[in-house]
């Protein structure tokens, strides 16, 4: 099936505001894709909403790689074709990952397409719940907003 890039995003970017970094999405389920997040400081304020948003628009772009998103299957994209050593990757985590539990609420932990981990190869530190959890980075995000539709309802 042929996707077609939509002229607005299908997802709404929000952050941390204890350091205002755009840290994951809300949204992509409505387009059948998982949550992403990655973490605040990777790519800093302007950085990780632009990795986030060219992601989605590969998967668009790309039906062997959306599937295999949606699949659950661990990647390596090359968004950048002169930096051959700035390889991104994906990884599917449980609810129960300190990367999702700090980032979203705990109704949100309800999404039908699951989340996903986005990092760069070699940032293995990132792979660990110590890692969300230090420093006491557990902090109040922004909500979704009564729009989002995202989430199957509670039964």
């Amino acid at each position: 099936m042929k996707r077609e890039l939509p002229k607005q995003p299908p997802h709404m970017i929000h952050g941390d505001p204890s350091n205002l970094y755009p840290t994951h999405t809300h949204g992509l389920a409505r387009v059948d894709l998982p949550e992403m997040f990655i973490n605040g400081s990777c790519f800093g304020n302007m950085g990780n909403a632009r990795v986030i948003n060219s992601l989605v628009r590969y998967l668009y772009l790309n039906e062997e790689e959306w599937d295999k998103c949606v699949n659950g299957e661990d990647m390596e994209i090359q968004l950048v074709p002169k930096e051959p050593d700035f390889i991104l990757c994906i990884r599917k985590v449980e609810r129960n990952f300190a990367g999702v539990t700090t980032a979203y609420y705990h109704d949100d932990l309800k999404c039908k397409t699951g989340f996903r981990q986005i990092y760069v190869k070699g940032d293995d530190h990132v792979l660990t719940d110590d890692f969300f959890l230090e420093k006491d980075r557990q902090s109040k995000l922004v909500e979704c907003g009564p729009e989002c539709s995202c989430f199957e309802e509670e039964k």
